[in-house]
């Protein structure tokens, strides 16, 4: 499952996602999460700082594919 730690080098992003339906963001979001494995989401409820996220993921082994549901571009 999601349970664990998550890293993206390239991108310097952070998931740690526990057993008890947690979430830490990059060091600094925490909230709850919710898996729904036959659409293959998982849905971030953040404590305080963001509206409700609704991510498309995929496991492969020990890598975690996600969509974040927006588009990002590097800042110049």
């Amino acid at each position: 499952g999601l349970v664990g730690k998550w890293l993206c080098a390239e991108e310097n992003w952070e998931f740690e996602f526990t057993d008890k339906g947690t979430f830490m963001e990059d060091g600094y979001f925490p909230g709850y999460y919710f898996v729904d494995e036959a659409a293959g989401t998982f849905r971030l409820v953040y404590n305080d700082q963001f509206e409700d996220s609704v991510c498309y993921y995929k496991l492969a082994g020990d890598e975690l594919m996600l969509e974040y549901p927006w588009c990002m571009v590097k800042a110049k």
